[in-house]
């Protein structure tokens, strides 16, 4: 059975609107914590090639935080 979706007075689907979207800086941020975190774990599983792919992303994730603080 489907959930039941909110919906206006037509009886159409409403979806809802973002709050307000998130800050780009602060998200990558975020995303570099917990990748350098899931990659330790991952390490210390033996789980060496996800490290790996783990690492690739902190470190896009640190460019793209670069390229958002420099912004004019």
């Amino acid at each position: 059975m489907a959930p039941n979706r909110p919906s206006d007075q037509s009886g159409a689907p409403v979806t809802p609107e973002p709050a307000q979207a998130p800050d780009p800086t602060a998200t990558a941020d975020y995303v570099v914590a917990m990748t350098q975190e899931l990659a330790a774990l991952s390490r210390r599983a033996g789980l060496d090639l996800l490290a790996y792919f783990l690492d690739i992303a902190r470190l896009e994730a640190l460019e793209q935080a670069r390229r958002t603080r420099v912004k004019p």
